[in-house]
């Protein structure tokens, strides 16, 4: 089945986001919090590779904050 690796600052919100994509998607989960988008930027390239993952650097918001990592798959 294939899967997805992200991040977020608001997981609910981008799991919705992905349901209207995906309607399919299921065993979501958020594997970690970061304290910066880059360290969330570098756990979700290294997961993706890790699990063979989808995913796609990005997502809108401040470097200082809380970011989640999320996965899921579809």
């Amino acid at each position: 089945m294939p899967c997805r690796i992200g991040i977020s600052m608001n997981p609910d919100r981008r799991r919705r986001e992905w349901g209207r994509v995906h309607p399919t998607l299921s065993n979501w989960k958020v594997l970690g919090c970061c304290d910066s988008k880059s360290e969330a930027q570098a756990q979700e390239n290294s997961l993706a590779r890790r699990y063979g993952c989808e995913a796609s650097p990005g997502g809108d918001g401040k470097e200082i904050a809380k970011w989640y990592v999320y996965y899921f798959e579809f």
